[in-house]
């Protein structure tokens, strides 16, 4: 991983320097124990409650675990709330992937105000949900960014930034757990120089660019698209997020877990189907367990590992054709209905020999 700040030795740290730590999941826990080999000292930890999976974890265990008061989703623009944050009297609020934006008041209770880590090199990806952005627009550079809280989010000064590669075959949770890893060294290498006074924010400089929530929704395919948008949007939400999905004309939701360019295949219009696991004349994925009739071309096998190295199905895009090498299917209904962030229940899944190749 490259280092876009410079490393700077050691530098001792005024006694009794305090920070309250605002954080979730597994960059927040990663960076809470950061801060706690930095020399700082949390005295209270504020986070939320515990999502659908475990890389969603509050932080509540783990602050009882270390014996710190903790407090979870408490709405910091209650003045009751300021005036107790305020009481820690911190030198610095620290905001590792909080999910909700600090107001001026809050920002204004410790000595040296708050840092946030952000999953991007700022000003690019500022937002929400950099890693998924970053993944889907195929960037082959990442980072995470500290930086200095201000009234509008993910615009203050820099005090650090750390530069890593997005691989070709990255999904946006491979790109979360390498800024987990940048976050943990910019905290050892900038916040004890910072809260001595050695380390001035500098203002962000490049071309800015800001993205909102995704929802769901938003892993719909649209199979006229070029095969390497569509691959990108599967690594950008495959899981442990919902996944990229297509609706069937049979009242399915075919979700796409992996995909790949099959170059060397005939074309495809884009949306049509053609090899394992195709069933009647209308040339659909087929259910887990079902066969192909006597007219279609082959059999699906749901087994783990698949049939063969070249099993899956194959769809046609704007460009060249896609192996689908990991799916699942569910009613189109029952996964509009699901409003939750961890997308609908998989019903039937079919996985074929996937290869995720050098990384």
């Amino acid at each position: 991983m490259e280092s876009a700040v410079r490393r700077l030795p050691e530098v001792p740290l005024p006694a009794g320097q305090k920070a309250v730590v605002l954080g979730y999941g597994l960059v927040g826990k990663a960076c809470l124990h950061a801060c706690l080999a930095a020399g700082v000292r949390p005295v209270a930890v504020y986070t939320h409650a515990q999502g659908a999976d475990t890389w969603q974890e509050g932080l509540d265990a783990e602050a009882r675990r270390l014996g710190l008061p903790c407090f979870v989703d408490v709405d910091l623009r209650d003045p009751e709330q300021i005036a107790l944050l305020a009481s820690w009297r911190a030198d610095v609020l620290l905001s590792f992937y909080y999910r909700d934006v600090l107001p001026e008041a809050a920002l204004t209770t410790a000595r040296c105000g708050g840092l946030n880590l952000h999953g991007s090199l700022l000003p690019a990806y500022r937002g929400r949900a950099p890693v998924n952005w970053m993944v889907l627009h195929g960037e082959t550079q990442g980072g995470a960014t500290l930086h200095l809280m201000t009234r509008k989010p993910d615009t203050g000064p820099v005090v650090g930034a750390k530069r890593f590669p997005i691989l070709p075959r990255d999904t946006a949770f491979d790109v979360l757990l390498k800024v987990k890893d940048a976050g943990v060294a910019l905290v050892a290498e900038c916040l004890g120089p910072y809260l001595a006074g050695h380390r001035s924010p500098t203002p962000q400089t490049g071309e800015p660019s800001t993205f909102g929530r995704r929802t769901p929704e938003d892993g719909r395919i649209d199979w006229a698209r070029p095969a390497s948008e569509i691959i990108n949007l599967v690594r950008a939400v495959t899981r442990p997020f919902p996944g990229a999905f297509a609706d069937l004309p049979d009242a399915r939701r075919m979700i796409v877990w992996w995909a790949e360019e099959a170059p060397g295949h005939d074309a495809l219009a884009p949306g049509h189907f053609s090899g394992e696991g195709l069933r009647g004349p209308e040339g659909l994925p087929a259910r887990a367990g079902e066969h192909a009739g006597p007219s279609d071309a082959a059999e699906m096998v749901p087994s783990a590992g698949g049939p063969s190295a070249a099993g899956g199905i194959l769809v046609g895009t704007g460009t060249v054709p896609l192996r689908l090498v990991d799916v699942s299917f569910t009613s189109a209904d029952s996964a509009d209905a699901d409003s939750g962030e961890e997308g609908a229940e998989e019903t039937d899944c079919c996985v074929f020999r996937r290869t995720r190749g050098p990384r």
